[in-house]
């Protein structure tokens, strides 16, 4: 009984009225036996290809470029000595 009620309350935030949960968990399942992807890069576009691509698979690795010096990622990393975190930010899930 405990364990069905912590499945309905894992699974309820994710329920809407047009979905069925069977549906939901198969489409998460296939997406985990989709294709293996590595994408490099940065900028803008990194993250709308990388939300485009979990459409399709789960099974993503990002390599983002942190050489970003404009604005104040260029401060921060003059004064503070860190990497820019502007383009990870983005591209993070």
């Amino acid at each position: 009984m405990a364990v069905a009620r912590i499945g309905q309350t894992l699974v309820a935030p994710y329920r809407s009225e047009d979905v069925h949960v069977v549906e939901t968990l198969y489409e998460y399942s296939k997406r985990g036996r989709g294709p293996h992807i590595v994408a490099i890069g940065g900028g803008t576009g990194m993250p709308n290809l990388l939300r485009g691509l979990r459409e399709y698979t789960r099974n993503i690795t990002a390599i983002v470029t942190v050489a970003d010096d404009g604005g104040s990622s260029g401060r921060l990393r003059r004064e503070l000595g860190v990497l820019p975190p502007g383009d990870f930010r983005n591209n993070i899930a």
